[in-house]
């Protein structure tokens, strides 16, 4: 619920040979993350549910490999490879198997489940890409900006980073107001939320909001 305290669990070992070539419940590398507890409004609006996500590494079958960076030099990159329906719904069965020995109160109470995996789109990240002068913000036409992974990096923090650089160049703001001025959204809606609330410092504003001082700057 909404006042609980997020649950993980992290099992199984990562490197040195600790992780199997195929997944195997009870020894891979698996993290179990409750999320729901963070929102506290959460319980009134979807009562005794909650969500559960179940990070795992997938085993040697479920990948292939692409290449040894440019001119044999860089990391080895590795891709998803397609798999059938019957190969997601065994490594389904497998991670269930984790997450009820970590949370034996799961056993028979999983509503939905699915698997997911990462899925490369948009741009590549090459050099090229990265020095192209229209792959921008700002675009030529008058009132279209970009925004999301093609923009920065194909990371959730790289869309976030992008919804902020399209925000600042639909106000305008150059590198001069960013890197000298203090002129940016984020440092914009931090003024006109502490206009808002008269001048309060931080220690008002975690209380305003709900929170209860130091203990909650720090989970923050």
């Amino acid at each position: 619920g909404g006042q609980q305290q997020v649950k993980r669990a992290v099992m199984g070992d990562v490197g040195a040979g600790g992780q199997p070539e195929q997944y195997t419940p009870g020894k891979s590398w698996v993290r179990v993350d409750f999320q729901s507890p963070k929102d506290k409004i959460w319980d009134e609006r979807w009562g005794g549910v909650t969500t559960c996500v179940v990070s795992v590494e997938a085993g040697n079958d479920w990948v292939e490999k692409e290449g040894d960076g440019a001119e044999g030099k860089g990391p080895t990159v590795y891709k998803m490879k397609e798999v059938g329906e019957k190969k997601r719904e065994e490594l389904k069965a497998k991670v269930l198997e984790d997450l009820v020995m970590a949370f034996p109160q799961c056993k028979g109470r999983v509503i939905f489940s699915e698997v997911s995996s990462v899925v490369q789109t948009g741009l590549s990240h090459t050099p090229v890409r990265f020095a192209a002068s229209c792959v921008r913000p700002k675009t030529e036409y008058d009132g279209l900006y970009l925004g999301g992974e093609d923009i920065t990096y194909d990371s959730f923090l790289g869309r976030a980073a992008a919804g902020i650089l399209a925000c600042n160049a639909m106000l305008g703001y150059t590198s001069l107001d960013l890197l000298w001025l203090e002129k940016n959204v984020a440092a914009d809606i931090s003024r006109l939320w502490k206009d808002a609330r008269g001048g309060q410092g931080e220690e008002d504003l975690f209380e305003a909001v709900g929170g209860n001082g130091e203990g909650d700057k720090k989970d923050n």
